[in-house]
């Protein structure tokens, strides 16, 4: 993960952590690609990206000092590196709002899949990637990061119903994501409209939701 500081607008200092758990301990070295991104009205902007080699606990990007601090780092750019990446706080933040910034739908499953990650790790609040979820998922255009989003909405939501007070939360977000699905069901046509179909049927938690898939099934 990153560890960065700005001041005045520019980074003071930038450093890439790496851990490994207490079962295979090695840290390895890796060559990778750090990609410095500006937020510009709703686009995530690539200011620049960054080819390193990382090796040890923590490896220092003096390269990036004096660069104006990014509002998202991407720490694995071009998928160079085998790691599990997890993002910085500053950069979860701006995910929250501003996932589909990002114009690349590769880069963008990349993310996704690493908040997902960090979620499971218990390195982001469930709460949190479902809120993520919740803004970014109703707009983003690709079918198949969509698809992937939605099977990990479909883990969640499983998961909800083994943690204490996870029903509670199942029915609170269920709420929430059934209209914004049921949206996508009537302004999608062919696979794409399928594919929403079958997630909104998947997460129905009321009669009124049942009702509708049943006008809307042949």
């Amino acid at each position: 993960a990153p560890r960065i500081s700005c001041e005045t607008g520019l980074i003071t200092s930038l450093s890439l952590l790496q851990t490994a758990p207490p079962e295979h301990p090695l840290l390895r070295q890796q060559r990778t690609q750090v990609a410095l991104f500006q937020l510009r009205g709703d686009a995530l902007v690539l200011d620049r990206s960054i080819d390193l080699v990382f090796d040890g606990a923590s490896t220092e990007l003096k390269q990036a000092v004096g660069a104006p601090c990014p509002d998202f780092i991407y720490p694995n750019y071009g998928d160079w590196a085998y790691v599990k990446t997890a993002l910085d706080p500053r950069s979860v933040a701006t995910a929250r709002e501003h996932i589909n910034g990002l114009s690349d739908p590769a880069l963008r499953t990349m993310v996704w899949y690493d908040l997902y990650r960090m979620m499971q790790d218990a390195r982001l609040a469930i709460t949190e990637y479902l809120d993520i979820l919740l803004v970014n998922l109703p707009a983003e255009t690709n079918l198949s990061t969509a698809a992937d989003q939605l099977w990990n909405l479909r883990g969640t939501f499983a998961y909800l119903h083994q943690i204490p007070g996870g029903m509670e939360l199942l029915e609170n977000y269920a709420a929430q994501v059934e209209p914004l699905l049921w949206d996508r069901v009537l302004g999608s046509n062919g696979d794409a409209r399928q594919q929403w179909l079958m997630a909104y049927i998947d997460t129905a938690n009321n009669l009124a939701a049942f009702a509708r898939i049943s006008g809307a099934l042949p």
